[in-house]
């Protein structure tokens, strides 16, 4: 199961299609009865987290965080982890590349 965030406003968020894309690529990968997240944000956000996490200031399109399970989690077994997006990169990557934003989510989801 695909849970997806949105945690931005400035975009349009075409929820069907990124999660019929994010539930393909698991079962791509033979994981179709893991779950995973998708967290959609803006820049600001994206740019703490890639501070925080990673020690660069700055924003980045895409983070991934694998799943940790604690020991008392019963069914952690289940979830992969967590895609965090940032929308406003993804626009700025598809005008980039000639692509509508849509695509562009897309393929960051891949």
């Amino acid at each position: 199961m695909i849970e997806l965030i949105n945690r931005q406003r400035r975009h349009k968020m075409h929820a069907k299609r990124w999660r019929e894309v994010a539930e393909q690529a698991l079962q791509a990968i033979g994981a179709d009865d893991r779950d995973a997240t998708v967290v959609l944000v803006s820049d600001a956000a994206m740019r703490k987290l890639n501070c925080e996490f990673r020690g660069k200031d700055y924003a980045t399109d895409v983070l991934s965080f694998p799943s940790q399970p604690e020991s008392f989690e019963v069914d952690a077994e289940a979830k992969l982890g967590e895609i965090v997006i940032s929308l406003d990169r993804a626009q700025v990557q598809a005008k980039e590349n000639g692509l509508a934003l849509v695509s562009e989510v897309e393929q960051l989801i891949l």
